[in-house]
């Protein structure tokens, strides 16, 4: 017969690798990005080029 000591080790060791395990799957989800985050300025600055090009594109200087 297993001696209490044992069963809350086994217990303990089962649960701390569940929690990792856990712990793990949560990070690869949550934090593995496709595209690096851009700085909102970045974003700002990139947007206005597009719609500026757009603008040239379509109708030249004066709607630029």
């Amino acid at each position: 017969m297993s001696s209490l000591f044992t069963k809350i080790l086994a217990w303990f060791l089962v649960t701390a690798t569940l929690t990792a395990i856990a712990i793990g799957v949560t990070t690869a989800l949550f934090f593995a990005e496709p595209q690096p985050r851009q700085v909102p300025f970045a974003m700002l600055v990139g947007l206005q080029f597009e719609q500026a090009k757009e603008a040239y594109e379509q109708g030249g200087r004066e709607a630029l």
